[in-house]
């Protein structure tokens, strides 16, 4: 009796509890109104809810009511890039307003650098997809972006990012036609100059591994019923002929921290790139076909995505496979990630900056691949089958160095 009298208890108890702590208690609480002006009673009290009604307001009349979202965009950027609105003592908890401690100093500090970033992030958006409303059009709106404009460039010019870029944009005399592209080309360059290394090493492990697929495929028929002995001799089959499966993914796992270096590099310069052009990039055609043709080297530009995308698919297209198998697969890759890669930076909206930067690079991975893949594949083809590295030890023999066996010779006559 007292065990089931417990057990009422604690079911009567444990809905109760969980009403007072979660407010249900009060009722169902009221949906906050996406105006404007509630955004703006929010902005000193709580400035991450300030901002999220302002960009819930774009949301709502990005399409029925264009001048609307506009309007919004612009308070976002009024409120955030406004010191003494956004990143005050308050906001980040200083005990002392007037005379705040370095740590608070900081935390605005790091705050206001946020805000900036949203700001100028807010005037791009109206720039881009609501050029034709009152607040796109209103000098005022002009004066404030140089204004965050220039701060940013102030606080960025600090970083060493941003040091490197502009000595090659001014070796060249800053020339808007030239230095800021050539920049781009020159650094492209440089950055796969440092990466070749790296790049033989793949390439040589991709080699490796074509070279072992026929063992594997043969391991993979004979143990087609014992898959974890079939495992077992694939390991011992790449341990015996000096194969790691991993070898590969060194090198590219090494190369991921100079991506996103070079992402955040082009970002920080990314305002200086509104100076730059580049061909029929700034060209006349931009004033004909605005949103295709980039009016800078820091807006999108579609000839420069596509001619990216097809820089992409080439270089997955030459990364030969000895597998009829896998090369159908790498070819419904090539063309699901070149078109998943044009979709994504149409979305993002990346500068012509960034896309320039990898459409050299794949370029230059091109010449590379052609040169230590495509070629040495297409020799092996010319030569009867006789692959260029040493032949692969079977899983069943012993470790023994296999020498590297000659291409057949042509008889005298």
């Amino acid at each position: 009796m007292k065990q089931l009298r417990r057990i009422v208890i604690l079911a009567v108890s444990l809905p109760v509890i969980g009403l007072l702590l979660t407010g249900c208690n009060h009722g169902p609480q009221p949906i906050p109104p996406v105006t404007i002006e509630h955004a703006q009673q929010l902005e000193a009290a709580n400035p991450a809810a300030a901002i999220a009604i302002f960009m819930a307001v774009k949301d709502k009349y990005a399409s029925s009511n264009p001048d609307m979202a506009a309007e919004a965009l612009l308070d976002l950027a009024e409120f955030t890039s406004n010191p003494k609105l956004y990143g005050t003592p308050s906001q980040v908890h200083a005990v002392e307003a007037t005379n705040p401690s370095p740590d608070a100093l900081k935390a605005m500090d790091d705050m206001q650098a946020q805000g900036q970033q949203q700001a100028y992030q807010a005037l791009l958006d109206m720039t881009q997809h609501f050029a034709n409303t009152r607040a796109a059009r209103d000098p005022a709106t002009a004066a404030l972006r140089k204004i965050v404009n220039r701060e940013i460039d102030i606080r960025n010019s600090r970083t060493i990012s941003y040091k490197l870029i502009d000595l090659l944009v001014a070796l060249t005399g800053r020339k808007p036609d030239f230095s800021y592209w050539f920049a781009l080309v020159l650094l492209a360059f440089i950055i796969k100059g440092v990466t070749f290394p790296l790049m033989i090493k793949t390439y040589k492990s991709q080699r490796e591994m074509q070279r072992m697929q026929p063992i594997i495929k043969e391991i993979q028929a004979r143990y087609k019923e014992d898959p974890q002995e079939g495992f077992r001799k694939m390991q011992a089959a790449y341990k015996e002929n000096g194969v790691s499966q991993f070898a590969s993914c060194v090198p590219t796992l090494i190369q991921m921290p100079i991506f996103f270096w070079m992402f955040s590099l082009i970002r920080i310069y990314e305002i200086h790139f509104a100076y730059g052009h580049f061909l029929w990039v700034g060209s006349s055609l931009s004033t004909q076909f605005p949103g295709i043709i980039g009016a800078n080297l820091s807006d999108m530009d579609v000839p420069l995505l596509l001619m990216y995308a097809g820089s992409m698919f080439l270089s997955m297209k030459m990364m030969p496979q000895s597998d009829p198998q896998m090369a159908e697969q790498q070819k419904m890759m090539s063309i699901f990630m070149t078109l998943f890669m044009i979709y994504w930076f149409w979305q993002a909206r990346w500068s012509s900056a960034f896309l320039l930067y990898y459409l050299v690079q794949n370029m230059l991975s091109v010449v590379q691949q052609y040169y230590y893949i495509y070629l040495p594949n297409k020799m092996k083809l010319a030569t009867g089958g006789v692959e260029l590295l040493p032949a692969p030890v079977p899983a069943s023999s012993p470790a023994t160095k296999v020498p590297r066996p000659r291409p057949p010779s042509r008889k005298k006559r």
